[in-house]
């Protein structure tokens, strides 16, 4: 009686066990990822922050043809090369974790390798927090793929910039941004910095695209003297620097601000600090705008 009840009790928990398993591995993958691809590439890049475990990334194609990536944690980009333009192509994402742990779905999709507008927004928290890189999904609108790069260095894009520069994945065009938090500034001396990083992304053959800085309220301005008025006097410049060069205004000030004189941020549009945006600022204000300003820009590419 005692091996039977032992037996039982070992099949319960080996049942148990195995059930677990299966509701286990009918979790979602939790990534932000970013997915681009042209005539011959294909990248992904992991912008979940916070999150580092090592990815695998599976392509597979027309004649055999597969390519197995690994998206290690010290690493948060992959790229896949030698693909045949406009020919179909299927990717498998799965999570990496040691046996015991939590086991997630893999993530699938497919593509066709073909040239698709592909933008990068090169900014800092508002970039961040706004998920640039999902926006085609969020507007049902994939006419583009859309990127997003931390400013590591604050105001100081120059590194970024350089890199995309250099990408095997390089990006149609790049919005340059900045932040309220950098200003008061001197603005003469950060306009001659913009037009060297224009000069550097267009000599890569990228189109820069300039972005007003957003607002902060009146609450947040009068805390901290002289930030609304920088912002507004460097905005002014930027779009002189965008008509004496001829590039676009990606104008994000205009569809966050109110209606005073000195265009401070909509509180319906502000967190608490009056300085970040809220998820009412992205989803009713920004995403509606970034596709259609920027589209046609690449039409003729």
């Amino acid at each position: 009686m005692k091996k039977r009840a032992l037996f039982g009790l070992f099949l319960i928990l080996v049942i148990g066990v195995g059930v677990a398993g299966v509701l286990m591995i009918r979790k979602d993958l939790p990534y932000d990822l970013e997915i681009a691809y042209g005539p011959k590439s294909f990248l992904l890049r992991n912008q979940t922050p916070g999150l580092h475990r090592s990815l695998e990334i599976r392509v597979e194609g027309p004649d055999r043809f597969t390519d197995l990536k690994v998206l290690n944690p010290g690493s948060n980009e992959a790229r896949v090369a030698g693909l045949n333009p406009g020919k179909a192509y299927r990717v498998t994402i799965s999570r990496l974790d040691p046996i015991g742990k939590v086991r997630y779905k893999p993530r699938t999709f497919g593509f066709v390798a073909a040239r698709i507008p592909y933008v990068v927004l090169v900014g800092a928290s508002v970039g961040q927090a706004w998920k640039f890189y999902d926006l085609p999904n969020r507007v049902k609108n994939h006419s583009m793929l859309l990127g997003y790069r931390f400013g590591e260095r604050g105001f100081d894009k120059e590194d970024v910039l350089e890199e995309l520069a250099r990408s095997e994945v390089k990006p149609d065009g790049v919005i340059i941004k900045e932040c309220a938090a950098y200003f008061p500034r001197n603005i003469r001396e950060s306009v001659s910095q913009i037009e060297r990083w224009i000069e550097i992304v267009r000599g890569a053959g990228i189109v820069p695209i300039l972005a007003t800085v957003p607002p902060v309220t009146k609450e947040h301005g009068d805390a901290n003297p002289g930030r609304q008025a920088s912002i507004n006097e460097f905005n002014v410049e930027i779009r002189k620097l965008g008509q004496r060069h001829s590039i676009s205004i990606l104008d994000l000030n205009k569809a966050l601000a109110d209606d005073s004189d000195q265009h401070y941020l909509r509180d319906d549009f502000s967190t608490p600090d009056g300085l970040h945006l809220n998820n009412t600022a992205y989803a009713t204000s920004l995403d509606a705008i970034v596709i259609p300003e920027i589209s046609p820009m690449f039409q003729a590419r």
